[in-house]
Order: C-alpha cells, then structure tokens, then sequence
C-alpha cells in the first residue's frame, strides 16, 4: 500500500482533523485515491521520484499531490465513519444523537470532493505551466509515462488548445473520443502526408509553408476535432451542466451521482450537441475553403479541371485522401 503522509501532523496540514485522529485509518481510502484520482494523471513514476527529490518544483508538486489526496482520501473514507461491521450487521459506534445529521455529511463529502478534485485540476496546471524546454530536468518521469505521452500523440494536446472546455480533467477524458474523430472524419479530409506533419507540429522553415500548416492547425482543425469529440461524447459520459454553463464529464453515471451530483437534464444536453454540430459543419466548410485557397502552400496539387477527375488526387509527396475525390464530383 502506497504510503503518502509521513505522520499524523503531516495530515493535518492538509486537513484539520482532531489531534487524536489516527491517519492509518484512512491508509486504505488515501491509496484508492491517489490509483484512481491522482496518479493516472501524474504517474506513479513522478509521484514517487518527487516524493524523494529536494527539488522546489518536487516539493511543491508533493504537497499538491498530497492535499488531493487527503481530501479525496477523506471523502472515501467518509461512509464508514463511527460505523462498525460485524456478523451482527452495521451499527454505529456512538450514539447516533451525537453524530452529525445526513445532510451535515453530504455537505462535507461534496466539499471534500470538490476540494480534493481541484487539487487534481492544479496539479495539472502545474505540470503544464512546468513543461518547459528551458528547464528540460523537471519532470522527466512524467514526460516520459503515458500519462504525458498520449495526450502528446493527439492533434489537440492540452486543454488551451481545445478552448472550447477548461478542465483539464474533462480534456483528458475526451482523449478517446478526440482519437475517434481523428480516424473517422480528419483521415478522410487530409492526406496522410500532411496530416502527420500536424502530428509532429514539424512545419520546416519555409514561412509561408508554415503559417499555411500553423493556421491549418490552429484555426481549422482543431476546433473540427474539438467541437465533434465533445458531441460523441456527451452520449456516453455522465455529464454536468451547472447554472453557470460550466461542463463537466464524469466516467460513468454512478460515479457521478455518488458525488452527489445530478445529471444535466435531456434538454440541456440536446442544445448543447446542437450547438457543437453547427459549430463542428461550419468549421469543417471554412476548413475546406481554406485548403482551396492555400493548396500550393500546403504542397497540393489539385488539378486545373477536377470535375474530369474521379480518383483522389494527390499532393506533391505520394498520397491521397477523399477530401480531394469531393472535389470531381
């Protein structure tokens, strides 16, 4: 079991607790937080090479880490306070008179998650707001993990860039879907030469090529990709949609209501998916008509009379895609 907090006053820095409150009853709930909240995120690898390292970025990505992991440790752990199970069934260890009432406890269990799940948000944060090439030593088991590398692999990389959502927590449940639309709708609009140059963000030295690539990217790709992966997956994920317009996707339904959330009504999910396919056509169309417009830029050749031409057309480098099939028809 993963050992997070050195001591009992190392806890209650995070967490007010009695001084009589023993941090090893919540050893078991603090390391079923940090495997399905935290570290999915950060990596076990940087998780424990932080926890070792007297760096100042370390030491301050430790102590997010574990004022997560105390909140979401204690949200666990909540449920089986004063109970106790035996063959006799589940009773309460005090007199329930003393305790605190149903909604005292629902209340401190959605603050404890909240609190606990913007840690996870700032941890995040941090990471990015760290990833820099000037310092190329900080969080190097991170970068390397999969945690890091397969949100690197996407046309749309961190949050920023998707603008559309801010958690980054949302952003990275979207990965799979992001992926589904790149198979199903950006491989058939860009040729597979060109589309591994968005990949790789590798757009040589030529400034005129590279704006051409950059805008491609920028303006027109990323929102097509955005805007149709957030509609798959409002279909699929329990969603949130407070007063605010503020968005937020859980895993599944479950989960979501034991936070003690409701689900955005039907109707709010409905305007929400029309809004985003309006938006997702009409940036694909602009998409279009931008590479029309900058084919030689992009080293496409279409040809001077495409109504003759039946096959997908190709670029300067052999390939070819349907987007350029559309153009004969």
């Amino acid at each position: 079991m993963m050992q997070v907090f050195d001591n009992n006053d190392d806890f209650r820095t995070y967490i007010p607790v009695n001084v009589g409150f023993d941090v090893q009853l919540l050893e078991s709930d603090i390391d079923t937080a940090m495997r399905k909240y935290i570290l999915p995120y950060c990596s076990v690898e940087q998780w424990l090479a932080s926890k070792t390292s007297q760096n100042a970025w370390d030491t301050e990505l430790v102590s997010i880490v574990k004022s997560a992991a105390a909140n979401l440790g204690m949200f666990l752990y909540l449920p089986m306070a004063k109970v106790s199970i035996s063959s006799s069934g589940v009773q309460y260890e005090v007199d329930r008179g003393r305790q605190a009432t149903a909604e005292d406890k629902e209340d401190l269990s959605l603050s404890l998650f909240a609190k606990g799940m913007a840690q996870v948000e700032d941890m995040l944060k941090y990471l990015e707001d760290n990833e820099s090439n000037t310092n190329p030593a900080k969080f190097q088991a991170w970068k390397a993990s999969t945690a890091y590398t397969v949100r690197n692999s996407r046309l749309i990389r961190t949050t920023a860039e998707y603008r559309i959502i801010d958690s980054r927590q949302v952003f990275l449940s979207l990965l799979p879907y992001i992926e589904d639309v790149e198979l199903d709708v950006i491989q058939d609009l860009i040729p597979e030469t060109t589309l591994q140059k968005l990949y790789s963000r590798n757009f040589g030295t030529d400034n005129t090529k590279k704006k051409a690539y950059e805008t491609l990217l920028y303006k027109y790709v990323q929102p097509v990709v955005a805007n149709e992966a957030l509609y798959r997956a409002l279909d699929q994920l329990a969603v949130v949609i407070d007063r605010y317009g503020t968005l937020t996707i859980h895993d599944d339904t479950s989960a979501n209501k034991a936070k003690g959330s409701k689900e955005a009504s039907i109707d709010k999910i409905e305007r929400k998916k029309i809004g985003l396919q309006t938006a997702f056509h009409r940036r694909r169309d602009l998409m279009l008509e931008f590479i029309l417009k900058n084919a030689a830029a992009l080293d496409w050749e279409i040809p001077s009379e495409p109504e003759e031409t039946t096959g997908p057309y190709k670029n300067h480098i052999e390939h070819g895609s349907a987007f350029f099939g559309a153009f004969g028809r």
